[in-house]
Parts: C-alpha cells; sequence; structure tokens
C-alpha cells in the first residue's frame, strides 16, 4: 500500500464515525506528524511503541573487524548505532 492509498484509507475509516470528520490533507498531516515525531524520538535514542504493532528501538552496534571477501583483507567497521524493528503482536497475527 502506498502513502496515497493509506491516507485515503485511513480518511474513509474514520468519515464512518461522526465524531471525526476529516479531510484528506488532514489525514495527510496527522500521517507526516507522526512520522517526524518517530524520527525524533529515534534520533534521541528513546524507544517508541505503537501498541499492537510495532516498537522501535535505538541499540548499539560494537565496532568489528571483518574481510573484504575480494580481496581477503581485514576492515576495520565502527561502533555505530542501529534502529530495531520488532513487530508486536496484533500484527503478526495479521500476517497469519
Amino acid at each position: 500500500m502506498k502513502k496515497v492509498e493509506l491516507v485515503k484509507n485511513i480518511t474513509e475509516s474514520v468519515r464512518g464515525t461522526e465524531e471525526f470528520a476529516v479531510t484528506q490533507k488532514e489525514t495527510e498531516a496527522y500521517l507526516t506528524a507522526i512520522k517526524h515525531e518517530i524520527v525524533s524520538a529515534v534520533a534521541s535514542g528513546d524507544e517508541v511503541m505503537i501498541p499492537g504493532l510495532v516498537k522501535f528501538t535505538v541499540v548499539d552496534v560494537p565496532a568489528r573487524t571483518y574481510r573484504n571477501p575480494q580481496t581477503g583483507e581485514p576492515v576495520n567497521a565502527p561502533a555505530k548505532k542501529k534502529v530495531k524493528v520488532k513487530i508486536l503482536s496484533e500484527l503478526k497475527e495479521a500476517a497469519n
């Protein structure tokens, strides 16, 4: 599903409830704001969890040495941070 389809589907789902009447532009703005907040939280090293769907955590990857497969020479990889994504129960169940 592409972003345009996601925005359209969310807007149509929300329009079914009388309390919330949003336009596609508003839905897209909400989606952009959510993305911005997730990126900001991950950039500062915080954990982000959307209950039942996904959890984003930042983990430290230590420096290591590996071998170049073509030349066999050792190469040093510096330490870095990595985003770990864990799929939570509802999303796993939906896939099966």
